[in-house]
């Protein structure tokens, strides 16, 4: 490539929301970004300012705000306190926390539970398989402890239930 067919480096270097690679960044309006998510700019957050991460974060849509979370190396728990927060703030999750009782807490002095003294065993059709393969990698889980952790919620929230409208 010729001298003046290379890009301007201190362009490639500096946008509006900082630095980025020395490489052609993947932008969209300025802000950087790790690619798309059912037609929104899923943000790049390990390109991102962490203090600009709401600004970026905020008008998009749960899945893609999860999208960005499921993409970052830099600092996922943040990632995922900022979009928990901004769920609340959307109203989302406001029912849930309302709704949903908080997990018990554990017995005072009673170490953490290694071994669960029962086990649960059932089948998944391939499908519901990639399913819960596809949520766990947003949750940074593995697939068997994302089940064991919606079956404990689940059978938590319907006997609330239960006990609610009973």
């Amino acid at each position: 490539m010729a001298q003046h067919d290379a890009p301007d480096q201190d362009a490639l270097d500096q946008d509006d929301f900082g630095q980025v690679a020395g490489e052609p960044p993947l932008t969209h309006e300025g802000m950087p970004i790790s690619g798309w998510h059912f037609g929104e700019p899923i943000p790049d957050l390990d390109r991102i300012p962490q203090e600009r991460w709401r600004e970026a974060l905020a008008p998009l849509r749960r899945g893609t705000r999860q999208m960005a979370r499921a993409h970052c190396q830099s600092d996922v728990q943040a990632a995922g306190i900022l979009i928990g927060e901004l769920m609340l703030e959307d109203g989302e999750a406001t029912w849930r926390a309302m709704e949903t009782p908080p997990p018990a807490m554990p017995r005072a002095g009673a170490p953490p539970s290694r071994r669960s003294a029962e086990q649960v065993n059932f089948r998944l059709t391939a499908d519901e398989h990639q399913r819960l393969v596809t949520a766990a990698r947003i949750y940074a889980m593995r697939p068997t402890a994302l089940a064991r952790l919606l079956t404990v919620r689940g059978v938590d929230r319907a006997l609330h239930e239960h006990r609610r409208d009973g």
